[in-house]
């Protein structure tokens, strides 16, 4: 059989070529959200379209909003470590994760979501008076005008008021969000009216069910995405079996690994990552390690609504991960030097598993 080199790349993804950069170009000229790709809210695309026009290309602006998301997540992260160097352990592993490699390298929807999505958590740790909520809101409602999975970060924050009984911030952080969503259709509000606005969201939701499909029996469902985040193996309506020699047949479903298209190393702390964030909130009922317990398990279930193979979509779930993650593996160093060494040899494997990925490849082709 033929050799062919591994497929873990760093390629342009044809949608946002294809769909969001024509999309943001016509809303920045005055045409309404309506008008094309109307499947996702308007907000990067206005972004995406703004940059495409004035400020150099629309990578330019992906560039921009990768640059910041990773502030972002070092910042949020030293609030769990009150370690700046351990922080930085974040953006490294961001840095080679394959998906936000994939949402970072071309104008995808997700990057300017996660931005959002991480300063509204990040303003929500930081607040002491309403309007530090308003501001929460506001960029929380931003991210899901940018994408609808921002959705599972509102929830997270709505969750972790609403458990510690600030019931008015949680519905003044709400209000704004719902206000910032309408915002992004102000044109097509002024021009067409709400009754337009609801019709379109309700086509939106349609055509999502429709075009994402997900298994129908929930088992298989929940099934698949613990197979998935302990495994990297993962539920596909089709697969060629000559490149995918791998794959088996469980509860009726066809399953493939996703070595591909992402970083193993970082999709398997998910499970860890939940269980030492669970036993720590338990111990300490620190706010911010709360705030990143909802925020963990909403973006979970988010992603478990939308059982699927697009790499993209788990860019939320891998995002608070390794935002998390450092926290643990700090606590893991202080316990001992084999602990220590071991979790060296992870943030190594991380780095390394794209030049693993090719030694195996070759490996399988000499072998089989």
């Amino acid at each position: 059989m033929a050799f062919a080199w591994p497929s873990y790349t760093f390629g342009v993804y044809g949608d946002s070529y294809q769909y969001y950069v024509p999309a943001g170009l016509k809303y920045v000229s005055g045409g309404l959200p309506s008008s094309i790709n109307p499947e996702h809210p308007p907000l990067a695309k206005y972004i995406i379209g703004f940059f495409a026009l004035y400020l150099g290309g629309p990578v330019a602006g992906t560039i921009l909003f990768s640059t910041l998301t990773a502030g972002l997540s070092f910042l949020l992260s030293r609030k769990l470590t009150n370690d700046g160097a351990w922080a930085m352990v974040a953006v490294w592993l961001m840095a080679f994760d394959q998906v936000n490699i994939l949402i970072s390298a071309d104008p995808m929807l997700e990057i300017f979501m996660l931005f959002f999505a991480l300063l509204g958590v990040y303003c929500t740790l930081n607040a002491t008076r309403p309007f530090h909520f308003v501001v929460a809101g506001l960029m929380l409602g931003f991210a899901v005008a940018c994408k609808w999975s921002g959705l599972s970060f509102v929830l997270g924050v709505l969750l972790f008021l609403i458990i510690n009984h600030k019931y008015l911030m949680g519905l003044l952080a709400s209000t704004t969000a719902f206000a910032a969503y309408l915002l992004s259709y102000a044109v097509l509000i002024i021009e067409k009216g709400f009754g337009t606005f609801f019709e379109l969201q309700i086509w939106m939701l349609s055509f999502m069910r429709s075009t994402h499909p997900v298994p129908n029996d929930l088992l298989l469902r929940i099934c698949s995405w613990v197979i998935f985040h302990a495994t990297t193996f993962a539920w596909v309506l089709g697969y060629d079996p000559s490149l995918h020699p791998e794959a088996f047949l469980f509860l009726g479903a066809h399953f493939i690994s996703f070595v591909n298209e992402i970083n193993p190393m970082i999709t398997l702390l998910f499970f860890p990552v939940l269980l030492w964030l669970a036993h720590s909130y338990w111990s300490h009922r620190q706010g911010v390690v709360e705030l990143m317990l909802f925020v963990l398990v909403t973006a979970a279930v988010g992603e478990l609504a939308f059982v699927r193979t697009e790499p993209w979509l788990y860019s939320p779930l891998d995002a608070v991960v390794s935002i998390i993650a450092p926290a643990m593996l700090l606590a893991l160093v202080n316990k001992g030097p084999i602990h220590r060494v071991s979790v060296y040899i992870v943030l190594g494997l991380v780095a390394a598993w794209p030049l693993i990925h090719v030694f195996l490849h070759f490996l399988g082709a000499f072998v089989f």
